[in-house]
């Protein structure tokens, strides 16, 4: 009786604002996942804001007062993956292994998140030689910033209890998120260059494998 009476209560409290607000953010969420899963198919100049409205179940209109633009609604996708992503590498940044372990954990979990959403490798090419044009698009580069940085203190950290050698991390952190994010883009090509997911994973694996045994100090290196 009593649970009844609170949840006739919470109703009562929740003001039209706040109905409309979660209304908005739940036509938002489906939106951008009919984006997401239409942007992993097609090209960007193939991508129409009228396609991902049919996929949603929305109205056009709707998605133009939500994000305005299409190139704004593609950022918006990318800013909520990464976001995402962000999240999802906390756990593997706090694993309890050694800095090595770590590292190559860290690389993994980014890898596998990269297959599972496509879209992020097609933004972060399609992007890479424009400045961004409105605010989701800061976003993405800021936050693709900060998935860098985590690498870079990643393999600091491998250097600094002696099971790398002394190189810039920052510079190989660079190199790795663009090498995996291209790495994982193999799986939308439509021509010989085209891998499945299965083969990029067992690829990029072999190459965090082969890199970290490379970079070991010669005392303590072992084969791959």
């Amino acid at each position: 009786m009593a649970t009844g009476r609170l949840r006739v209560e919470s109703t009562v409290l929740s003001t039209p604002a706040e109905r409309g607000a979660r209304r908005r953010e739940r036509t938002r969420q489906v939106v951008l996942a009919a984006a997401e899963s239409l942007l992993a198919d097609r090209e960007a100049e193939s991508f129409r804001i009228e396609d991902v409205a049919v996929h949603a179940g929305v109205s056009a209109a709707s998605i133009y007062a939500h994000f305005g633009t299409k190139d704004a609604l593609i950022a918006a996708v990318v800013d909520h993956l990464v976001e995402m992503t962000e999240s999802r590498l906390e756990a593997a940044y706090a694993a309890p292994a050694t800095p090595s372990e770590r590292f190559q954990l860290i690389g993994v979990t980014f890898m596998k998140l990269l297959l599972a959403h496509p879209a992020i490798g097609k933004y972060v090419a399609l992007s890479a030689v424009r400045e961004p044009a409105t605010e989701a698009e800061g976003r993405v580069g800021a936050r693709m910033n900060r998935l860098r940085e985590g690498f870079e203190h990643a393999i600091q950290a491998v250097i600094d209890v002696g099971e790398m050698k002394p190189i810039d991390a920052r510079l190989l952190s660079h190199s790795l998120l663009a090498t995996w994010t291209a790495t994982a883009s193999l799986q939308l090509r439509r021509d010989d260059l085209r891998l499945s997911p299965d083969e990029i994973e067992a690829a990029l694996r072999q190459t965090i494998r082969l890199l970290v045994a490379g970079l070991q100090p010669t005392h303590q290196r072992t084969t791959p």
